[in-house]
């Protein structure tokens, strides 16, 4: 870190963010991302929901202050999986004030002695592919790029009807206890995993697809907003149709003209599918992972 840096690391207290309001960090999010390549929409209802999804543990969370005013934050998930500790950056950002003035630079290092600390094997990011000062930054301090994730979006002008023939059920619980990848190509992401929706369930809407009393697909959809979640096909049933009818399905439900699906894994099954039903790639980003030595 160069002299300016230093500078400004005497100048600010980076403490967790145990004893910061809800209402504190929304302000601060709000204004750090207002000028975000993706534009966000963040009230505080859906922060908070944002928060619960992605189990947010303040006591892993920093945030930079100067004079008692939040300027910079690392908002950060956890979860145990596998026996594993897992943390996950669920938002990082510097208010406009601020930025360019290496706050992030002094939170990732604060983060990184927190990680330490707390043992956290390893702690996973999103970032747009195209945000290449910040992949630089997160690479200075050992992050590496684990793989590329897509996001897409459709106007369902028309939709397909559950012509297939299989029977379908509401009842969720027909997933407890699944193993994510006998149906995804790939490892959702944190925000896609059925963790997050099953810390929120009531926000989602569930299909299930059965063959003979087996469970062979199923889609989850946020009822709001239109987010898909996950979209699940059992392997021996992929390829024919299925996930095209059940994102049909489920717009339908929750009457839904456009849906939205994030993270999906660069070359995976779903892409290939995604985009021969002609859905839109906006934007994609990097998982990047810090794994403790």
């Amino acid at each position: 870190m160069d002299a300016i840096a230093h500078k400004i690391k005497e100048q600010m207290k980076v403490q967790t963010l145990i004893d910061t309001s809800i209402e504190i960090i929304h302000a601060a999010f709000i204004d750090a991302f207002s000028e975000y390549e993706v534009k966000i929409d963040m009230p505080l209802e859906k922060l908070e929901e944002m928060l619960l999804t992605r189990d947010y543990d303040p006591s892993l969370s920093l945030g930079c202050f100067e004079k008692g005013a939040l300027i910079g934050f690392v908002l950060s998930g956890y979860r145990e999986i596998e026996r594993s500790m897992y943390g996950y950056d669920t938002g990082t950002g510097v208010i406009k004030a601020y930025q360019n003035r290496h706050i992030g630079s002094l939170l990732i290092e604060r983060l990184l002695e927190v990680i330490k600390k707390r043992r956290i094997e390893h702690y996973v990011l999103e970032v747009i592919e195209n945000n290449d000062p910040a992949i630089k930054l997160y690479e200075k301090y050992g992050f590496v790029i684990k793989r590329r994730l897509r996001c897409y979006r459709k106007d369902l002008e028309t939709r397909q009807n559950n012509t297939i023939g299989y029977t379908k059920t509401g009842d969720a619980s027909v997933i407890e206890g699944i193993e994510e990848d006998t149906y995804i190509s790939f490892r959702p992401s944190w925000q896609n995993s059925l963790r997050a929706y099953r810390n929120n369930q009531d926000k989602y809407y569930f299909e299930g697809y059965e063959d003979e009393g087996r469970l062979i697909g199923y889609g989850i959809i946020h009822k709001e907003r239109g987010d898909i979640l996950q979209v699940g096909v059992e392997k021996g049933y992929r390829g024919i149709g299925i996930e095209e009818m059940i994102i049909s399905d489920i717009a339908r439900a929750v009457k839904k003209e456009r849906v939205t699906l994030l993270n999906i894994e660069d070359k995976s099954n779903l892409q290939k599918e995604l985009e021969n039903n002609g859905y839109d790639n906006y934007v994609n980003q990097y998982e990047m992972w810090y794994s403790n030595p």
